[in-house]
């Protein structure tokens, strides 16, 4: 039901529309991440895979008729004896380990494709940040330019009034062309940014964005932070973390399998979820080979708790590193915007000189309109820096946008076979 709605807000909003530019807000990027994002579609369906192996695995335990197998035991008996495993599946331990082995590979496929649609959503809200800060810094490119035009028209009438040296004009005159050097790959860039950006949506590429301004984020969230407050709860919640949990219930099943192996082996695959343990060894017998295989299982285990160690040493550093931007961008953002405030009164003051007709230095003139444009740039980046972190923290604690839940499997894979 959830597909049916979002495919018809898709093509009513005109996303289905090659060419056409579609309107898009920030609260609009999760679902249609959702639904429609290349590697998340991909990783769902591979997620509905492991869930049917369960049911694959189920139905290794129900009596299955083999036609030739019957044919034969009708000349031959004996042959009867390799029919166990048709006739009765269920007294086969290692289906019933196998079965087992599913579920938890289930499990950690589905830990894994949560993990991925998280990261899906967080790159392309990043996107999204990244347009609007290019798109800012462009208008910053323009803002500089209409007071540089002011500025040459202003320098200009003085030269040819005599107020000035001859050529005095030709200093603000490249600095312009500068500017509109800058304009232009600027502007390229904000095209690459939609491109980039329709891509992550899974939108056609010839598809035009009209990206809606954020909402400004509340005085109070500017405060210093403290990753001792976030540690707990996002290991907790981590996927990439939980799906050790899961790894690790399937280690004992293989080693079950492997000791009752001589009672059959398994009809169904262990192949889920990558084919993580298909380097494994089976057995479907008793022999010289049992210990060794034992051995090889029992080293998994340690395995996976190093590789969980891993990624939680890994996650850590990210929390850690996150703060440290956060609380450094705090204090930039209040020297910046000190700086501006400096920055515009040198210029009020500049303005003012020239307009009175008084000795003015161009290069200071030119300084001031550097430094204006590099200050406000500065500030264009903390502020979408600032958002981009509180997105990758509430990634980390899965908050906000996070809460929401991926497409679901079933769902997908129909709409994918009716397509």
């Amino acid at each position: 039901m959830r597909l049916l709605i979002l495919s018809v807000f898709i093509a009513s909003a005109g996303y289905a529309q090659s060419g056409e530019t579609v309107k898009l807000d920030i609260n609009e990027v999760v679902n249609i991440v959702s639904e429609r994002n290349y590697e998340v579609l991909e990783e769902a369906l591979k997620t509905y895979q492991a869930k049917e192996s369960i049911k694959v695995a189920r139905a290794g335990l129900l009596p299955s008729l083999n036609i030739w197998k019957a044919a034969s035991a009708v000349i031959d008996p004996a042959a009867l004896y390799g029919m166990i495993r048709d006739i009765v599946p269920f007294l086969v331990p290692s289906n019933w380990f196998r079965l087992k082995q599913n579920k938890q590979l289930y499990l950690v496929k589905n830990e894994g494709y949560r993990a991925l649609w998280a990261n899906q959503v967080m790159t392309a809200k990043g996107l999204y940040y990244q347009a609007l800060l290019d798109r800012s810094l462009l208008a910053t490119i323009n803002e500089v330019l209409e007071k540089v035009a002011e500025l040459e028209t202003m320098i200009t009438t003085r030269e040819r009034l005599g107020y000035l040296p001859a050529g005095s004009s030709l200093v603000i005159k490249d600095k312009r062309k500068v500017l509109e050097s800058d304009r232009m790959e600027m502007a390229l860039l904000v095209r690459k940014d939609e491109r980039k950006l329709t891509m992550s949506l899974g939108l056609d590429a010839s598809t035009q964005l009209d990206l809606t301004s954020v909402s400004p984020l509340p005085d109070d969230i500017f405060q210093p932070i403290d990753s001792d407050l976030f540690e707990f709860r996002m290991l907790d919640v981590s996927p990439e973390y939980r799906q050790y949990d899961h790894l690790l219930k399937v280690v004992p099943s293989i080693k079950k399998e492997i000791y009752y192996g001589f009672l059959g082996a398994s009809s169904s695959s262990r192949g889920t979820a990558g084919g993580i343990f298909d380097d494994l060894p089976e057995s479907d017998g008793l022999g010289f080979g049992l210990g060794p295989q034992v051995r090889i299982v029992s080293t998994q285990a340690p395995i996976f708790e190093k590789q969980r160690q891993a990624v939680e040493q890994i996650l850590k550093r990210n929390l850690q590193d996150l703060v440290d931007e956060w609380n450094a961008d705090l204090t930039r953002k209040d020297n910046f915007e000190q700086r501006l405030k400096d920055i515009n009164e040198e210029w009020r003051l500049v303005k003012s000189r020239l307009n009175l007709g008084k000795e003015t230095n161009l290069l200071e003139i030119t300084n001031i309109l550097e430094r204006m444009m590099g200050v406000k740039a500065a500030q264009s980046a903390i502020r979408t820096r600032f958002y981009q972190s509180k997105d990758r923290l509430d990634r980390m604690l899965f908050a906000g946008d996070y809460t929401k839940e991926p497409a679901n499997i079933e769902e997908i894979r129909n709409g994918m076979v009716q397509r």
